[in-house]
């Protein structure tokens, strides 16, 4: 008696080890689709102030991103309103020159999409309100205006 339950307990045992392999090889020939993923690579409210001078309209701040599509969201943030700011987005050194951007943004913003090689890229706000270089403090920090900067890869 106790060799038939270890007899049935072996053949079950043998049968699920079996269909876990058979199940297995099917799935490892048909992979599983997954949708495309976003990650999120740059999320940021940065506060562009006017200086007199276009010094914002260099390099600016510098990033790598991997290969993909990038989608890019820029917008003048809540209570911004001065006026429109300059938003410029290009491959560092002139790399990957169908990502580029010079663009002028309002309040409404602008979404871009790009396909990028991958590598380092390289953005910059400006400040388009015109102030004197001897301008006080207190009229710059005013005129200061928070900007929305908001980018994915998938």
């Amino acid at each position: 008696m106790v060799s038939a339950h270890r007899s049935r307990w072996t053949l079950t045992a043998l049968f699920m080890v079996v269909l876990f392999l058979a199940l297995a090889l099917v799935s490892g020939a048909y992979p599983l689709k997954v949708g495309a993923q976003e990650a999120t690579v740059l999320d940021v409210v940065a506060w562009a102030y006017p200086t007199g001078e276009r010094v914002g309209a260099g390099s600016g701040n510098c990033i790598e991103i991997g290969a993909g599509t990038l989608n890019v969201f820029v917008g003048l943030a809540g209570g911004s309103d001065v006026g429109p700011i300059e938003f410029h987005f290009a491959g560092f050194s002139g790399r990957d020159p169908g990502s580029k951007v010079d663009d002028i943004v309002n309040r409404d913003g602008r979404t871009y999409s790009f396909n990028l090689a991958g590598g380092i890229y390289c953005y910059s706000i400006f400040n388009r309100a015109y102030i004197e270089l001897s301008a006080p403090t207190q009229l710059i920090t005013d005129l200061g205006q928070g900007v929305t900067i908001r980018m994915t890869l998938s």
